[in-house]
């Protein structure tokens, strides 16, 4: 099998209080969104389709998915780049997933 490797980032945007009440009766609740950033690297040789067949995968992974208090969105995957590492070149197929965020505290 051809090495493969992701990096994930998470990137909030803003927060705002959703929701206002007194403390000792109801919680406020506050709305964060930002991006999944999923980075999906391949080796150069073998062309932009193994990325490409990744992201796939990954995109039904987090499509309209809730994780706890975590509410995903439709990813997009963005055109992929050619990226330089010490260990040699690599393709990278990015794709992103907005997310939406309600906590009470």
């Amino acid at each position: 099998a051809s090495p493969l490797f992701a990096k994930i980032n998470q990137r909030s945007f803003s927060s705002t209080a959703a929701s206002l009440g007194t403390p000792a009766i109801y919680n406020t609740l506050y709305r964060s969104t930002g991006n999944i950033e999923i980075s999906i690297f391949t080796p150069i040789n073998e062309g932009t389709g193994g990325g490409l067949a990744y992201a796939d995968t990954i995109c039904s992974i987090y499509r309209g998915q809730q994780f706890d208090d975590v509410v995903c969105f439709s990813p997009t995957v963005l055109a992929g780049r050619e990226v330089k590492f010490q260990t040699g070149n690599w393709w990278t197929t990015p794709v992103i997933c907005e997310f939406e965020c309600n906590k009470s505290f």
